[in-house]
């Protein structure tokens, strides 16, 4: 019983130890990747947006998007480097058919709708006011907040 203490803290010290050697190491790899980009390498940023590395300044990227759309990202965002095998799943799939739609498009029935839950109601002054249509109301009168059960300055 009296090292069971210690062997718990040691456990524990060596398994922080453990996860900072990891991260370090994961660190160092993502230097060294980012270090060696060059334009024309293709990658994939950390919000997923799939690019091309046009040039590389200190702490920047410049990157193009689609043709024509270049965007300057900090070299933070750098998620992964895409090779030809990777680059298949990182594009769209195209379909067979790309004709566009033809046709009018599918409107529901408007009996098949249910009725709005809220109504416009006029006061005594005529104005109008938003009023959630509640089980058991009078239409065109509202409660009136003296009998409300929530109210507690009674």
């Amino acid at each position: 019983m009296d090292l069971l203490l210690p062997v718990l803290l040691l456990a524990l010290v060596a398994m922080l130890g453990y996860q900072t050697y990891r991260q370090s190491k994961r660190m160092k790899q993502q230097r060294e990747a980012v270090s060696s980009l060059a334009p024309g390498t293709r990658v994939m940023l950390s919000n997923g947006f799939v690019a091309t590395v046009v040039s590389v300044a200190d702490t920047t990227l410049d990157v193009e998007l689609a043709p024509g759309v270049v965007a300057t990202v900090v070299k933070q965002a750098y998620g992964r480097t895409l090779t030809e095998e990777t680059e298949e799943t990182a594009t769209p799939l195209e379909t067979e058919d790309e004709s566009p739609l033809v046709g009018a498009p599918d409107v529901a029935d408007p009996a098949d709708t249910e009725p709005p839950t809220h109504r416009v109601v006029r006061d005594d002054a005529g104005r109008p006011s938003d009023e959630a249509s509640a089980p058991g109301a009078t239409p065109g009168t509202r409660a009136d907040p003296a009998d409300d059960p929530r109210r507690t300055d009674s």
